[in-house]
């Protein structure tokens, strides 16, 4: 499952003291941080859809150098990485 997200460039924009807006393009909303730690909180979001396109690039090649006998082994850290990465893609695609 593939879900669509605002397309563009995400970056983050200081409103005022208390809140800090994550923006794709410059003018669309796609977060407001009023966290004690909005910051760095709006700079992780704003950076969500370069991790996601990392994490599924990541995927594609763990996936192509499993483990010989195809089966996802608990102590193969390729395998584990394979794991992790594949979980973080399914939650960011709502799956997770």
């Amino acid at each position: 499952m593939k879900v669509m997200h605002t397309s563009g460039d995400w970056a983050t924009k200081i409103f005022d003291d208390a809140q800090t807006l994550v923006l794709a393009n410059g003018k669309y909303l796609v977060a407001t941080c009023t966290s004690v730690d909005r910051d760095a909180d709006a700079q992780l979001i704003a950076a969500a859809p370069e991790l996601l396109e990392a994490c599924r690039a990541a995927a594609k090649e763990l996936h192509h150098a499993t483990c010989r006998d195809n089966i996802q082994h608990t102590h193969c850290l390729r395998c584990r990485a394979l794991a992790q990465v594949c979980a973080a893609i399914a939650k960011a695609e709502g799956g997770g």
